[in-house]
C-alpha cells in the first residue's frame, strides 16, 4: 500500500495524505494517457464501479432484511446508484489527477 504519512498544513483540521513511494517515473507514464482518460479509468471505472457494485448490493441486502432469498434489484434505484458512482467517481478521479500533478511539481 505504500507507506502512507499523515502531515499536518495550515490549519489543524486539514490533513495531506503523502505517499512515500511516489513513483516520478510510474507518474509521468501513466500521464502520457491524459487527463480525460486518466479520469475515466481510475475514477470512473475504477473507484466509481467498485462503489457502485458494493452500493447497490449492499442496499438491496439491506432493504430485503439481511435476506440473500428475498433480494429484488428495482432498476430506478439501480440507475440512481450508477449515476450517482459515476458522478462521485469522476470528481474522485478528478482529484487523484489534481493531487498526483501537485506531487509531480512538488507542491501541496
Amino acid at each position: 500500500m505504500g507507506g502512507l504519512q499523515m502531515s499536518m498544513l495550515s490549519k489543524p483540521w486539514v490533513y495531506k495524505w503523502v505517499d512515500k513511494n511516489f513513483s516520478l517515473a510510474k507518474w509521468e507514464a501513466i500521464r502520457v494517457m491524459g487527463r480525460s482518460k486518466y479520469i475515466l479509468r481510475y475514477g470512473v471505472l475504477g473507484w466509481g464501479l467498485c462503489m457502485f457494485y458494493t452500493l447497490t448490493l449492499f442496499s438491496h441486502y439491506q432493504t430485503a432484511n439481511y435476506d440473500l432469498a428475498c433480494m429484488t434489484f428495482s432498476g430506478s434505484k439501480v440507475f440512481t446508484n450508477a449515476v450517482i458512482c459515476s458522478v462521485a467517481g469522476y470528481f474522485m478521479g478528478s482529484g487523484m489527477w489534481v493531487a498526483n500533478e501537485a506531487s509531480r511539481r512538488g507542491g501541496p
